[in-house]
């Protein structure tokens, strides 16, 4: 009798584990990794950048962000989990901007700061900020 209550159990067990790999296998895959990938700023706040601009952000390792804010370089920490998104303090030169360029680096390092999640559609990366109603929109840079 033990051996044969030993049998079901081994098989209840089996049949257990089974389940449950089903179950893993339909959770949705998680959002492609940004490490290494480098982007150009196309719009901010729903308006195109200046065609000049040179706003753009890296991934160049894990954990670590960097960019142009349009006339000046940044770097500093992210953390990125599934299509959440958060920045650590960002890190920049202090070089005087011409023109325009110096709202526009004011705007986009402040919506950085305030980045919520992300989502990779159609070649662009999408960032969603804190008080924005239109993501900052980006274009992937070839790779070099």
């Amino acid at each position: 009798m033990s051996r044969r209550l030993n049998h079901v159990l081994f098989l209840a067990t089996l049949s257990l584990a089974g389940s449950l790999g089903a179950c893993a296998g339909t959770q949705p895959p998680a959002p492609k990794p940004l490490w290494g990938s480098e982007w150009r700023l196309q719009e901010i706040g729903g308006q195109a950048t200046a065609s000049q601009s040179a706003a753009t952000l890296s991934f160049p390792q894990t954990g670590r962000v960097a960019g142009n804010g349009s006339c000046n370089r940044f770097s500093g920490t992210v953390d990125i989990d599934r299509d959440r998104l958060k920045m650590g303090p960002l890190m920049s030169t202090k070089m005087a901007c011409p023109g325009g360029a110096s709202e526009l680096e004011s705007r986009y390092l402040g919506a950085l700061q305030n980045a919520q999640r992300y989502e990779l559609v159609e070649g662009s990366l999408l960032i969603y900020v804190k008080g924005m109603e239109h993501p900052l929109k980006f274009l992937r840079n070839p790779p070099h």
